[in-house]
């Protein structure tokens, strides 16, 4: 994918690179279809384009991707905030110590990127998450469906739309 980006200097570098796909704040979900097929052929623990990148977009709809996307009414911002900041710093400090983490890494990333792949593993490996960030796994399971408490439906749910693929 052609990418263009804007250093501190208000340089405009221009280049080349390989992506799954892209969310624009106010803008397009961009997807590479060969990743978006593979997939919905297989069942990558923590990995699926079209959950993370829509998640950036949840996360945009308030004006910034940072980890916060509105909230349903029910849900208190402060504990959504405190849990992800201490999710966030454990992931961060794992991954600065050079420390096996069963979650992606990338998360380390950003909190918008601890966000996004959390979504990943809330859908695609819910058990992986809740053992590693249970308070995080709550609070997807709030955001996402309402209520806690659904790994296993979640892993047998997810299971069936990937036959359905």
């Amino acid at each position: 994918m052609n990418h263009e980006e804007q250093d501190e200097f208000g340089l405009v570098h221009q280049g080349f690179e390989n992506r799954s796909g892209e969310s624009w704040l106010k803008g397009p979900v961009i997807l590479s279809w060969e990743d978006v097929r593979l997939d919905s052929r297989e069942n990558l623990e923590g990995r699926n384009v079209v959950l993370h990148e829509f998640a950036h977009k949840l996360d945009g709809v308030n004006g910034s991707t940072n980890g916060l996307p509105p909230l349903p009414a029910g849900m208190d911002r402060r504990v959504w905030h405190d849990v992800f900041v201490r999710a966030y710093e454990a992931l961060c400090r794992e991954v600065d110590s050079g420390g096996f983490s069963s979650i992606d890494p990338y998360a380390a990333t950003s909190p918008a990127e601890f966000f996004a792949v959390a979504t990943e593993y809330f859908f695609t490996a819910p058990l992986v998450l809740e053992r590693r960030f249970p308070e995080v796994f709550e609070q997807l399971s709030l955001f996402y469906l309402g209520r806690v408490g659904y790994s296993n439906f979640l892993e047998s749910d997810w299971r069936h739309f990937q036959s359905l693929a």
